[in-house]
C-alpha cells in the first residue's frame, strides 16, 4: 500500500475517532447520490499532488505535497442557515487534522483554506464546502510504498 493511501486512511481514522455529537462519519469518495436524509455529510477526497527530490539530484527521497479536500455538506433549518450548520463540522475538521502528524506518517498537515462554497436547492437548501488541507510527506524515489 502506498504511503499516500496510508495517509488517507489515517486521516479518516482521525476524523472518525472522538468526533463530537452532530459530526457525521466521514467517508471516502461516494459512489451514490446524496439524499437530504444523508445530511450532514463528510467526504474526504484526495486532490493534486506535487513531488520534488530531496537534495536535488543526489537524494534518494522525494518530498510530496498532497492536497486533500474534506467536503462538508449540511442543510439549514428553521433556526439557522446551511452555512451556519457547517460551522461545527469545520471546527472538527481543523481540530482532527491540522497539525496532526498521523502517527509519524507525515511531516505536516496544514489547513490551507476553503476554495469555494456551493449551494443547492434541489429538494432542500444545503451547502457543500470543501475544507482544504496540504499534507507534506516523504517517499523513496521509485517506490511510493517506502518512506525512507
Amino acid at each position: 500500500m502506498t504511503i499516500r493511501e496510508q495517509i488517507l486512511k489515517a486521516m479518516l481514522g482521525a476524523l472518525n475517532t472522538g468526533a463530537p455529537s452532530g459530526v457525521p462519519v466521514v467517508q471516502r469518495l461516494r459512489a451514490t447520490n446524496i439524499e437530504p436524509a444523508d445530511l450532514p455529510d463528510g467526504v474526504l477526497v484526495p486532490g493534486p499532488e506535487a513531488a520534488k527530490r530531496v537534495h536535488e539530484r543526489t537524494g534518494a527521497l522525494v518530498e510530496r505535497s498532497l492536497t486533500v479536500f474534506l467536503t462538508w455538506r449540511a442543510a439549514g433549518d428553521a433556526t439557522k442557515g446551511p452555512d451556519e450548520a457547517t460551522d461545527p463540522l469545520f471546527a472538527w475538521g481543523t481540530k482532527a487534522l491540522a497539525g496532526n502528524r498521523l502517527g509519524g506518517l507525515v511531516i505536516s498537515v496544514e489547513e490551507t483554506g476553503v476554495p469555494r462554497w456551493d449551494f443547492s436547492s434541489k429538494d432542500r437548501f444545503y451547502v457543500s464546502v470543501p475544507q482544504q488541507f496540504e499534507v507534506t510527506y516523504i517517499t523513496r524515489i521509485g517506490d511510493a510504498e517506502q518512506r525512507n
